[in-house]
């Protein structure tokens, strides 16, 4: 990562304001809904000084979620308020608009700030630190006076900038936005040629006038017409397109196949096609079923809630910069295009710029000794290029903190040390083996450093921050993600890859079975003679689970009977013989291997890798909605790698020593 700019303390003030797309908003808003994002992104720290008077749109969605770049409301490196760079006047914003206050805290750092919008509080008084979100809404479109008020070193001061605020057709096309309060055409309020009057051009997987299909669909059967270039022989006809039942003998060819014949096929993966007395039958096939989708570039296709969902793509990547690599969706073969002369690449190295390829060989400009790069390290900083290589110096924290997730703090990783445990249902303490837990064999492992606690939402935040990762999504009332007061809660509703991605970018990777398992019930070197039947039920010991120990279901009901999850190492009493804590409850985590239930016959004695021939994926330890039996440590089960709608499954990463 590029570091921070020394001796330079900035403050970071992030300000919220938009229309929720539920009609008019109230004219201001109280912090009470708003994260502190400071405290969990690491906002506090900055060298970002810039301005913006840009115009700032949202994607067009009824789910807006704010501009990925910031306007700054205010940027002081003078302690005088008059001297300091503000918004532009009358500068023109979309509907939601986020707003930094910046100060330099050794020019005179202000002690209270208070920002009213037309004239109405739209966030608490504050004193250092300052770490937290202001978030309000404007009330309708049209000219707003934002006043910033800050009591600085020489005295209480006052600024005032009006913005405009454009609502309903941020892109200028003429055209409405499409959800509430607009009630408007356009789907897409960020581009002015996707709206409701617009050519729909079929093929470029765009939906350019809205009518939720690629081309033109008149009947609103979801398939566009042939003559824009879809597949929907009849237009008119809701009941009539390439996915319909079609009927053999009635004279319709329903399905669009050019004949007219018995043909049940709903071109769902996920749905088991019949033909019936009286037409076809659809049985729904259950989630995390392996499925078709008719591509031959994927792989690992499971059934969601939405479908048939591709997992792997094809890797058709030949190590070759100066060349297209793509899977021929129609026979599944890797092509390899040759890009011509002068054509740009990546040579996959931080220390050049401006690659070309040439004499089909990627071509980079170097970049100059001491040059600025991104060593790919988040715990590093002031990252340059020397004698051709970017690196950084390691981010120095305080005594008895270390940099984790690109932030300092206490340790918070455990050492497991070499050695062998005995993996598996030990039916000497365990009454309750399970077929796909047996047979306890014994497993060498390297060392590791593995997480002392689960991923939590913070966690999950600065990697989102960071571009890697995405915000959490899920159907489910439970998924943390955007709740306040739930950031220092396990990060759930994310699928295997979200996590596998995550912990790459953390520097690390998703544990393998064994791995967990270990870190749950602890060494040989712990128990000496008779290890295999020493081996723990649950990761504290012989002691029945309950709510002292674990995060989990009770007569009362989930979560302790609270009905969510709860702060990650709040059960000191349930850690594991390495002082892991949640090892058994809260939520179950995913890991690295491919669910196998009959692995353990054939697992290697030594590191094994898992499974090589499942599509699902395995997850380990009990969660919030688990009894008792789901809270023991040899318990295993496994889930389709795209499904992301689990309220009680997320992670921890693992470093392998060198």
């Amino acid at each position: 990562m590029v570091g921070r700019q020394p001796g330079l303390l900035l403050l970071l003030l992030w300000l919220a304001m938009g229309c929720n797309g539920e009609g008019p908003a109230a004219d201001a808003a109280s912090v009470d809904g708003a994260q502190d994002v400071g405290d969990a992104h690491g906002d506090a720290l900055t060298n970002d000084q810039s301005t913006s008077s840009e115009v700032i749109t949202t994607d067009g969605s009824a789910h807006d979620t704010g501009p990925q770049q910031a306007i700054t409301l205010l940027s002081c490196t003078t302690p005088i308020l008059d001297k300091c760079k503000t918004l532009t006047e009358s500068a023109e914003v979309a509907d939601v608009l986020w707003l930094k206050v910046i100060f330099s805290a050794d020019l005179g750092a202000p002690t209270q700030v208070v920002l009213r919008v037309d004239g109405k509080l739209a966030g608490t008084n504050k004193t250092a630190p300052w770490s937290f979100e202001w978030d309000s809404t404007f009330a309708d479109d049209g000219e707003h006076l934002l006043r910033i008020e800050a009591t600085l070193p020489d005295g209480d001061k006052a600024l005032d900038r009006k913005v405009v605020v454009n609502n309903c057709d941020a892109d200028h096309d003429q055209h409405l936005a499409k959800w509430a309060g607009c009630d408007g055409d356009d789907c897409n309020d960020q581009d002015k040629t996707i709206h409701g009057g617009a050519a729909d051009l079929v093929g470029d997987g765009i939906d350019q006038n809205c009518d939720d299909a690629d081309g033109v669909d008149d009947d609103g059967d979801g398939y566009a017409n042939k003559k824009s270039g879809g597949t929907d022989c009849d237009d008119e006809a809701f009941a009539v397109h390439p996915c319909a039942d079609d009927v053999g003998g009635d004279g319709v060819d329903q399905n669009c196949d050019g004949i007219d014949t018995d043909d049940c096929d709903d071109c769902d993966g996920c749905t088991s096609d019949t033909k019936t007395k009286g037409g076809c039958s659809h049985v729904d096939m259950p989630l995390g079923a392996t499925c078709d989708d008719d591509n031959p570039c994927t792989s690992d296709s499971v059934c969601e809630f939405d479908g048939c969902l591709s997992g792997t793509v094809k890797d058709c990547d030949d190590k070759q910069a100066c060349t297209a690599d793509s899977c021929s969706p129609k026979s599944g073969d890797c092509v390899h295009k040759a890009l011509t002369e002068g054509d740009a690449c990546d040579d996959g190295d931080p220390c050049t710029s401006d690659a070309i390829c040439t004499s089909a060989k990627c071509v980079g400009k170097k970049t100059l000794e001491g040059g600025a790069c991104d060593d790919g390290d988040a715990c590093t900083a002031d990252d340059a290029c020397h004698g051709g290589k970017c690196a950084g110096a390691a981010l120095k924290c305080e005594q008895g903190q270390v940099c984790h997730y690109g932030q300092c703090g206490p340790i918070l990783t455990v050492q497991v040390p070499a050695g062998a445990f005995h993996m598996g249902c030990n039916a000497a303490l365990d009454k309750s083996c399970k077929a796909m837990e047996k047979p306890q064999h014994e497993v060498w492992l390297d060392a590791y450093e593995i997480d002392l606690y689960e991923t939590t939402v913070s966690d999950w935040a600065l990697c989102v921050k960071a571009g890697t990762c995405k915000k959490p999504k899920g159907d489910y009332k439970h998924c943390n993600w955007g709740k306040e007061g739930f950031d220092k809660h396990p990060v759930n509703c994310v699928n295997w890859f979200q996590a596998r991605d995550f912990c790459a970018w953390a520097g690390g990777r998703l544990a393998t079975e064994a791995e967990w398992e270990k870190a749950a019930r602890g060494g040989c070197e712990l128990y000496g003679v008779d290890c295999a039947k020493k081996m723990p039920t649950w990761p504290w010991g012989e002691q029945a689970p309950d709510c002292t120990r674990a995060i989990m279901k009770v007569t009362k009901g989930m979560g302790c009977g609270d009905g969510t999850t709860k702060p990650v190492g709040g059960r000191p009493a349930g850690k594991s013989p390495y002082g892991l804590h949640d090892m058994a409850g809260n939520v179950a985590e995913w890991v690295l291997d491919r669910f196998d239930p009959f692995y353990y016959a054939k697992s290697p004695a030594k590191n094994p890798p898992g499974s090589d021939i499942a599509s699902t994926r395995g997850r380990r330890g009990g969660a919030m909605d688990g009894t008792a039996l789901h809270m023991r440590a040899a318990r295993r089960d496994g889930d389709g790698p795209v499904h992301a709608h689990e309220r009680a499954v997320g992670l921890r990463c693992v470093w392998p020593k060198p």
